[in-house]
């Protein structure tokens, strides 16, 4: 089974994470190490350093666990948790969410071993964003690093500003993003 440790953030609507020239190359080499079968997901956390005026909304962060084994596509969703961690917005797998997750993992381990060329798969996160009094100062800039070990932060996307970011969610037509409830 190839797994593709294919981690990218999105806004709620549908924002595929920005053109390759905002994530960082470095670290998309790193995931490309990292086999998501056999990282426990508990260690997983996407670490998201919003500048003021952003926020993450509540309730609306995935993780989406795509496989295909044997010509036959399944899509699984997890909640991601916002741990209160203070400063840096920190997501988790939700703890219920953990042992279907952990299910999943032998499934797509016991499909490789059984036919190696069968079968394929992808990790992604999406995480909903909402702006908090009159939004983020257009040149503020955003940051996010991913963590599939427990222990080192990789950086996926770097500096990038909110301007580019909100420019990214109105091409892609999902809208400007919504005050926070």
């Amino acid at each position: 089974m190839r797994l593709v440790s294919k981690l990218l953030l999105s806004s709620l609507g549908g924002l595929a994470l920005m053109a390759c020239s905002t994530v960082n190359p470095v670290t998309l080499a790193r995931l490309s190490q990292v086999n998501p079968l056999e990282t426990d997901p508990a260690l997983y956390r996407v670490l998201a350093n919003l500048p003021e005026g952003l926020d993450v909304k509540q309730g609306s962060s995935q993780l989406v666990l795509s496989m295909t084994l044997d010509g036959e596509t399944q899509v699984n969703e997890f909640t991601l948790q916002h741990l209160d961690k203070g400063g840096v917005q920190e997501l988790a797998v939700a703890e219920g969410d953990l042992e279907r997750l952990r299910a999943l993992q032998v499934v797509a381990r016991q499909a490789k071993q059984q036919n190696p060329g069968g079968s394929s798969g992808s990790l992604s996160a999406s995480v909903g964003l909402c702006t908090v009094n009159g939004g983020p100062d257009p040149d503020d800039e955003i940051s996010i690093d991913l963590v599939m070990d427990g222990q080192t932060a990789l950086p996926l996307v770097r500096a990038l500003s909110v301007s580019r970011y909100l420019e990214e969610i109105e091409n892609k037509g999902s809208g400007p993003l919504q005050p926070c409830p």
